[in-house]
């Protein structure tokens, strides 16, 4: 690989080389007191070179980012008279559907407070909506989505992204449609739990779940031990587990 090359995917990723003499004395100034720990003979600028090119590969293209504002779409229209759809309802079903239904979605989910969140996510969407006239946030209304002159215009994109999820799909809005913010957050926060503990290869049980429910935040000292043990069956009898 070229040094030009190299400098070019560096850069991509927000790590430029020096390119004047100017530059060059300001990186000295700021690693003058820095003690380099590193055993040198065991970089390999190469195989770095390499790694930051892969990441930049499997970067998700365009496509990816479309399909989960044209689900963001249609959970947003079909619930537009409930009065919770805001950003954390909306995020903890496209989680849903990511993760129960198994949709193909680039997403983030990262913890946060009130469960899984990707901000991120949620700042694409209502950018989105608005370039193509679909909805607009407003964080101060009911309901804070207010259709715009070509709402309903994903429908079609909808069938020729999701056909295949179509029955989970309504699964999730007949079924979380219905739920409150609590609610809702509560059983995507115990889903996500126990997927870590298959992560972990710890076998299921509901005391390690409420465990790691506690551990998540202190905000989630709002669900009482019992509260939790009983959504835990709600999902196990409806099936709402990972598999």
């Amino acid at each position: 690989m070229s040094l030009i090359d190299q400098n070019e995917t560096l850069a991509h990723v927000g790590f430029d080389f020096p390119q004047n003499k100017d530059q060059l004395n300001s990186l000295k100034r700021l690693f003058e007191n820095h003690e380099f720990k590193s055993r040198v003979e065991e970089v390999d600028p190469e195989k770095i070179i390499e790694r930051l090119k892969l990441r930049k590969a499997t970067k998700p293209k365009g496509a990816d980012y479309f399909k989960r504002t044209v689900l963001a779409a249609e959970l947003v229209s079909r619930l537009s008279k409930d009065k919770s759809m805001g950003h954390l309802k909306l995020e903890k079903m496209i989680y849903l559907c990511k993760h129960f239904v198994g949709m193909q979605l680039y997403t983030s989910f990262a913890k946060h407070q009130m469960g899984p969140y990707d901000p991120e996510l949620i700042r694409s969407i209502d950018s989105q909506f608005e370039n193509r006239k679909w909805f607009k946030y407003d964080q101060n209304s009911t309901p804070k989505y207010t259709p715009l002159e070509k709402s309903g215009e994903h429908k079609a994109l909808l069938e020729k992204y999701f056909s295949k999820e179509k029955s989970k799909l309504e699964f999730i809005i007949k079924t979380f449609g219905k739920f409150n913010i609590e609610q809702i957050e509560l059983v995507v926060t115990i889903y996500d739990c126990w997927l870590k503990l298959i992560e972990e290869n710890q076998t299921f049980s509901h005391d390690l779940i409420v465990k790691k429910i506690y551990a998540w935040s202190k905000h989630k000292e709002i669900f009482e031990r019992d509260r939790i043990m009983k959504a835990i069956d709600w999902m196990i009898r409806n099936n709402v587990v990972p598999n």
